[in-house]
């Protein structure tokens, strides 16, 4: 019997996720907001709007869980929490409106963070 391979997959990316670094696992959460954002404006523009909404739920999760996870006692993370907030806002605003411009904008910012927190990852 042949191993299914989304199973294989799924096994594998639950167990790379393991061994990453909490840095890591930040960069990748933003890679996936990037990912997801640029599907679901891509669904919007094609008037594809269930499956724009699931790309874009899935980015609304991962902010939530981004901002849930702060530790408030650092001055960086009341500015991400208040930049979360204006993420999670976008994005309700964006699936409401059908705005495929907004979705895109916020490409742009989970790009940046990325970069940011990659460089930050290279000088520790």
């Amino acid at each position: 019997m042949n191993p299914n391979p989304y199973a294989m997959y799924k096994n594998y990316k639950a167990a790379s996720t393991v061994s990453m670094t909490p840095l890591e696992i930040l960069i990748a959460l933003y890679d996936k907001c990037v990912v997801e954002c640029a599907k679901g404006a891509e669904y919007m523009d094609r008037g594809q709007y269930i499956k724009a909404s699931e790309s874009i739920r899935k980015v609304e999760r991962i902010v939530d869980e981004l901002r849930f996870a702060l530790d408030m006692k650092y001055e960086i993370a009341h500015n991400l929490r208040d930049l979360y907030a204006y993420y999670r806002t976008t994005l309700i605003d964006a699936t409401r409106n059908k705005d495929s411009a907004s979705v895109r904008y916020l490409i742009h910012h989970f790009q940046t963070l990325k970069e940011t927190f990659q460089k930050v990852g290279a000088m520790v």
